[in-house]
């Protein structure tokens, strides 16, 4: 069972228990990866197996860290409330909202959040702002082929706009579009092709000193466009970390929450709207030649929003009562 523990568990998960101060809690409790659980988005069998040893066998309770993909965790709650009691498990779900969660062995966990966090020792302080307008994309999906469409004529060499191409993932709904697929023949893309930080196929997060951060505005390009989802990524955090002016674009839910969240919301050119509207609110920023005076005006909210979005307390705002479901459900 040792062996199983090492190999299975979601060390990043565990540590951000820590980070926020629940050692205690992570001590009693085995973080499951996403990856040791699932095959084409559902549980798979071996999945199903893991957890009934770990249930069976195991004195700590498992966590299914399932919050890093939007838009299937419902559906894999109920594939495992067929085989398993609700009290034998809790999941760490993609929506960031926890009203979204009712079930007691399901919450919100702020995983990018943490994440952008706990790496941001190792981030320059240096906010000097060289750049208009930044907008980076690894991965094609139907909003940001329509993004690129749109702002491509009205990009200047002042600005830092990266579209990407993983080969080998993109969704259906793209190759299958009249509407976007040929635009995939156009990328990689970027204004300036030394912007360009995509190695083959290759994941990884953008580094601090791309020259995208050195941008006044940042366009988030976030991973989930649907309005029925309120999913968001280190591409939100890092908007924010980087002290730029954000314009949220996703999901329509993102500027409301994070409004509630404490975050002002760059109210001229962040409005909740579908990403079809967004674009062209984005189009508007882009043609518009006072940025860096617009950035200087801002000052203050930039301020206000970078230290909400590095602060532990906010953190631990978002995360504790999602732990203390845990608590509960397993009597910890």
């Amino acid at each position: 069972m040792t062996d199983i523990l090492c190999c299975k568990t979601d060390y990043d998960t565990r540590a951000q228990f820590e980070y926020l101060g629940y050692k205690h809690v992570a001590d009693q409790l085995i973080f499951v990866r996403e990856e040791e659980l699932l095959q084409a988005n559902q549980i798979s069998q071996s999945g199903k197996d893991l957890l009934q040893n770990l249930i069976t066998n195991s004195e700590k309770k498992p966590v299914l860290c399932l919050s890093g993909n939007p838009n299937y965790v419902a559906e894999l709650i109920d594939s495992l409330n067929e085989d398993f009691d609700f009290e034998d498990f809790f999941v760490l779900g993609d929506d960031c909202r926890q009203e979204k969660y009712l079930k007691p062995n399901i919450g919100s966990w702020p995983f990018a959040l943490l994440m952008q966090q706990m790496s941001g020792e190792d981030y320059s302080k240096n906010f000097q702002k060289h750049f208009r307008i930044g907008v980076l994309c690894r991965h094609s999906r139907i909003h940001r082929l329509c993004l690129f469409e749109a702002i491509k004529p009205h990009v200047t060499e002042m600005d830092v706009v990266v579209f990407n191409r993983m080969a080998s993932n993109v969704p259906v709904e793209v190759t299958n579009s009249n509407q976007v697929a040929g635009l995939l023949d156009q990328l990689p893309w970027s204004n300036n092709t030394a912007f360009l930080d995509l190695d083959q196929e290759h994941i990884t997060y953008t580094k601090i000193d791309h020259p995208a951060w050195q941008a006044c505005v940042n366009v988030t390009n976030e991973s989930w466009h649907k309005n029925d989802l309120c999913f968001l990524t280190e591409k939100t955090w890092k908007a924010y970390a980087n002290k730029c002016l954000t314009i949220n674009f996703g999901s329509s839910m993102v500027p409301d929450q994070l409004e509630q969240y404490g975050f002002e919301i760059w109210k001229p050119f962040d409005p909740a709207i579908d990403y079809r509207d967004k674009i062209k609110v984005v189009v508007d920023v882009f043609k518009n030649n006072d940025i860096f005076k617009i950035y200087a005006d801002n000052q203050d909210l930039i301020d206000h929003n970078y230290d909400l979005a590095t602060s532990r307390q906010f953190a631990c705002k978002l995360a504790v009562p999602t732990i203390e479901k845990i608590q509960q459900l397993f009597k910890l």
